[in-house]
């Protein structure tokens, strides 16, 4: 018993080092940014544009579905900043947001797992196939043999699992 305690003191006193040393600190208390995002832009927003990884230490990459958001939201970056900072300690404050145009629901897909329910538009098949997008599915409805239809709704998922356009 007395062995095992000491092994746990010794495991407790290597942990904080393993933390330091993968700056957790920092990035850890980030994943609420996935979670509450749409608390911090707000629903039309977050159909529009998504958070996607961070580039260094504090810029924060947000895909978004268009050049009208990216414009729109570069307009409103300062305000986004402040709000996603308001939910993080000080160590992991975000310094710059920068919007790069892209396929969001391929963004939300490959990031779900900093989320804690899938959100709209976000139906993941048994097969892990990526979904697909109103345009592809009006596409499939077009083919009238099911295997032949089965298969092209495949193709469209591994290429945009291959392929994303963000």
């Amino acid at each position: 018993m007395k062995d095992k305690k000491r092994e746990i003191a010794r495991s407790l006193e290597l942990f904080p080092g393993i933390l330091r040393g993968k700056r957790w600190k920092i990035f850890y208390p980030r994943r609420v940014i996935w979670s509450k995002w749409k608390e911090i832009v707000g629903e039309i927003i977050a159909e529009n544009a998504w958070p996607w990884y961070f580039r260094g230490e504090d810029v924060l990459v947000v895909a978004v579905s268009n050049n009208i958001w990216m414009h729109q939201l570069s307009f409103e970056r300062n305000i986004i900043i402040e709000n996603i900072n308001a939910l993080l300690p000080k160590e992991s404050h975000v310094s710059e947001i920068v919007f790069l145009i892209g396929d969001i629901e391929y963004v939300r897909f490959k990031t779900y797992p900093f989320e804690k329910k899938r959100g709209k538009g976000m139906e993941k098949k048994k097969n892990g196939q990526m979904p697909l997008s109103l345009e592809e599915k009006t596409l499939l409805d077009s083919i009238s043999d099911r295997e032949l239809k089965r298969e092209f709704e495949k193709l469209l998922s591994n290429i945009k699992k291959k392929r994303p356009r963000a």
